[in-house]
Formats: C-alpha cells, structure tokens, sequence
C-alpha cells in the first residue's frame, strides 16, 4: 500500500510504502511463476529499473526485509534479504540458488528506519549501508546471467511487515535534505519508542544528519504560539458555561466576603 507520493523541484522522488508479512515466502520455496505476484513492483511508483542504476531506500523492520531484481533473462530473478536468519544477515539468491549468507552487525531495527543503497553495473550489482554508494558496501554480486534489470520489487515476510522510503530520479541531491522541501504531514511516520539512541523514524535520521543552520527553533513556530493562546468560542452552550462559572466564582468570594464584614461587626459591637 502506498502512504504517499512526492515530486520535488529537483527531480529526486520519494516514495512511502507500507508491505505486509507476505508469509513463508522466498525463491527458495516459491514457484518464480507466483513469486512475484507477492511483491510490490516499484515500477507501479514510477520508478524505472531501464533507466536507472541505483536504488536508494530506507526500511523499518524486524527482520526478512526482500528487494528483489528480475533481469531480462528467462526466469532470471535475484533476491536479497535483508534482515534473514533472525534478522543477523543479508542473504543473496539467484533464482533457487543460494549465492551467500553475510553477517552484518546492527542491520534491522523494529523501530528505527536504516538506510541502504543497491548499485549495478554490466558486471555486477552491489548492495550497502547508508546512502553513499561508494562506501559501507556490504557485498557485491557479479551477474550469472543477463545485466538487464527489467524489474525491481519489495517485500516482508516471515512474520515481518515493514515501512520503507523509496528515493530516485536525482543521484546528485543530498537526499539527508529532502525532507526540509517535502510536503509531510507531522508525524506522519510515526515517532517510536525510543529503545535506544538511535534513528526511531525519517524525521529522526534527519535531525541527526542535517546541519544545525538548516534546523528551526520551534518557539518561533505558529503551531508552538498556538498552543499558548486562548480561542474564541462563540457558541451559545460555551457562553452559558462561562457565564455560570463567572457567577459561581463571584457568588463565593462576595459569600466570604460578606461574612468576613458581619463577623467583623460583631466583634466591634462586643466591645461596646
């Protein structure tokens, strides 16, 4: 399911999309004729696998975390899976063909969004951590069979779901800046529970990677002044309401103050 599509200025895209646990699922126990019936094509969110190179991404997840290439090559597919073995690998397949299991430390986190970039050429595909694609490579797999990508496809499974951002069409934006130009609405990822001091959401690796000029103090925010005003309210019920607690907060103090003059009174008409 698509959360929402957005086209900036500069040309660089970006895609929200939640996946479900899509179950047992992979190309090791599935027909490639169902397989990719389960995943969700990103060529349905304008992203073209012809014209580029590069995927760029960010998932939430627990575990079993599948970005999936099919080539141009009968029944050519290659799976990645993010997050297998209880989430302490990447594992890399090509059809039903197991093509390496690597450990990565701190890979997936159920409450936090990690970055990752995938990168092909003629020879071979390559995937990795963060958004530069010159560094933190986690592995790199040359082609066993054509170098087309026709299709690139995302999905969860194993009793995973996930949320992932979905960045393309401009390599030359610092994508750590887009979400200053997107039109999100507040927390609309979604602020977790801190676990531990780390990325918790979109808005989280942004605040850690963006640079302090770029930030706004929220004082100076119409929501923050806001929320130190009192509104008006105009309707008849909310007028009676306040004429009444106006009344009852007069009636007590005039109560104690005519007693506190009687009893005053009194005591001077004792003394006489």
């Amino acid at each position: 399911m698509i959360l929402s599509y957005t086209k900036l200025a500069v040309g660089l895209h970006v895609v929200f999309v939640e996946t479900g646990d899509a179950g047992h699922v992979d190309t090791g126990n599935e027909p490639l004729s169902t397989y990719w019936n389960h995943l969700t094509l990103l060529s349905d969110y304008g992203y073209s696998s012809v014209t580029q190179s590069t995927l760029k991404f960010m998932v939430r997840s627990c575990a079993n975390s599948f970005v999936s290439m099919r080539t141009s090559a009968p029944d050519g597919t290659y799976e990645i899976a993010i997050g297998s073995y209880d989430g302490t690998k990447v594992s890399f397949r090509y059809n039903k063909s197991n093509q390496g299991d690597i450990l990565v430390s701190e890979l997936l986190n159920c409450y936090g969004f990690r970055p990752f970039w995938i990168h092909w050429t003629n020879e071979s595909f390559s995937l990795g951590k963060g958004f530069n694609t010159s560094v933190d490579k986690i592995h790199e797999l040359s082609w066993i069979d054509s170098y087309k990508v026709s299709e690139v496809g995302i999905m969860t499974g194993f009793g995973s779901t996930g949320e992932w951002i979905i960045y393309y069409g401009d390599n030359n934006t610092d994508i750590r800046a887009t979400p200053l130009s997107c039109s999100l609405n507040e927390n609309s990822m979604g602020i977790t529970v801190n676990q531990n001091p780390e990325m918790t959401s979109a808005s989280s690796y942004y605040e850690k990677y963006t640079p302090s000029n770029l930030k706004l103090d929220k004082k100076s925010l119409s929501s923050y002044r806001r929320s130190k005003t009192s509104a008006p309210d105009s309707r008849f019920s909310a007028l009676c309401m306040g004429g009444v607690g106006v009344a009852v907060i007069v009636t007590v103090v005039m109560a104690v103050v005519v007693i506190d003059i009687c009893s005053v009174k009194i005591k001077t008409s004792d003394r006489k």
